[in-house]
């Protein structure tokens, strides 16, 4: 997925439901051959450049669906995360960080998306202090403990149906500390599968907000 930190993805039941649809192929192309070669042999001549271009439109089609099955990977799911943030003033030495979730479904088949199996979260963790040069963070480390909240679920008790290019946008805004350093990831697990994205970032407030003046006596 260009451009963003991404999950594996696979394809789904690719065992034995290919050799299902291979097997299928294979009866349907020989019942085509027997059924031109009879028409071939009785049908008038008008029929039969019919016949020929029926059978070449049929095996275009099953050639195409074989194509999206088989080579594409019409079993497989692929939906692209992608996030944002601003920061809004809030109180004192607090901000409210707004956290943009963006999930496009980049195939032409539908991605449905439902609980408990499945889950979309989106974790914030912040940056520990007195880390040595070298250290390696990875925000997408379910086993770092550095939690500010416990994870937050971005999917509905419904679930998700993610249509050919459906794009949705999930939005939730967090108070945390001006000036903390932190991480945030969204990841979608689906069919035992996941996709992820991550950011990291330090919570300063906008050039337009307003600073606090306090006068001396």
């Amino acid at each position: 997925m260009p451009g963003m930190p991404t999950g594996s993805e696979k394809l789904h039941g690719n065992g034995k439901v290919g050799q299902r649809f291979q097997r299928f192929a294979i009866r349907i192309g020989a019942w085509f051959r027997s059924a031109f070669a009879w028409l071939w042999t009785n049908a008038d001549p008008v029929s039969k450049w019919a016949i020929t271009l029926g059978t070449i439109a049929a095996i275009s089609g099953a050639t195409f669906a074989y194509y999206q099955f088989k080579i594409a990977g019409g079993s497989d799911w692929a939906v692209n995360l992608s996030l944002s943030t601003e920061v809004v003033p809030y109180q004192d030495n607090l901000g409210l960080l707004v956290v943009h979730v963006r999930s496009t479904n980049a195939r032409a088949s539908e991605v449905d998306v439902e609980p408990p199996a499945d889950s979309f979260k989106l974790t914030v963790k912040l940056v520990p202090d007195g880390l040595a040069s070298g250290n390696v963070i990875n925000p997408d480390d379910d086993s770092d403990a550095h939690h500010l909240i416990p994870p937050i679920d971005l999917l509905p008790k419904e679930g998700y149906v993610f249509a050919p290019g459906a794009d949705f946008e999930d939005v939730r805004g967090i108070v945390v500390p001006l000036g903390s350093k932190m991480s945030i990831t969204a990841k979608l697990i689906h069919d035992g599968d996941d996709v992820s994205a991550s950011s990291f970032l330090t919570v300063e407030p906008p050039a337009s907000a307003p600073v606090s003046v306090r006068l001396l006596p």
